[in-house]
């Protein structure tokens, strides 16, 4: 059994109080140099401040920016220390470009913290929270090479649909979750 199975984890909406811990993740996850998922992490040029505030936009359809959907980004903190381990944006609903690449559910695991637990137990919690949202299904998509996200996602029910190829290039996984 890993440690990551027997530490109370926790899934918190962020907030002001976890500036210095979201600049250090992010720290991390630049110094990484791979993929920043769930995008909605990614701040750009905005204050810890103002990347807060446009984040609590995208929890109501009426202040969601127009061609969005309604969503929630969760920080997965350890209970005994109070560290971002990982992050996951939940969309409630799909759009065109949803459905075909994106899915309901982006995940990520700060670069420290992967292989050990987490990304499992993170993704099982969101589950959780779309089942509170009476939610039958989900689609979850990653990459065709990244096996880890994969596995997580086989080991939550995840079934495979199918593969598609974005105009980019890229194959991505598309896999249905029964709620």
């Amino acid at each position: 059994m890993s440690a990551s199975e027997t530490e109370t984890l926790l899934l918190v909406s962020p907030d002001i109080f976890h500036r210095r811990e979201y600049t250090d993740m992010m720290g991390e996850w630049l110094r990484d140099g791979g993929p920043i998922i769930p995008s909605a992490l990614v701040s750009g040029s905005l204050t810890y401040d103002e990347w807060l505030n446009r984040e609590r936009k995208f929890e109501s359809e009426d202040t969601c920016p127009r061609g969005m959907v309604p969503s929630n980004l969760y920080f997965l903190t350890r209970a005994s220390d109070g560290k971002i381990v990982g992050a996951a944006s939940v969309r409630w609903r799909l759009n065109k470009e949803l459905l075909h690449n994106g899915g309901h559910i982006g995940y990520g695991i700060r670069p420290s913290e992967r292989g050990k637990g987490y990304g499992t137990r993170q993704l099982r919690l969101i589950l959780d929270k779309c089942r509170e949202r009476k939610m039958e299904k989900v689609l979850i998509t990653c990459l065709k090479e990244n096996f880890p996200s994969q596995k997580i996602v086989l080991k939550n029910g995840g079934v495979l649909e199918n593969t598609v190829t974005t105009s980019q290039g890229e194959t991505f996984c598309r896999y249905w979750v029964e709620l």
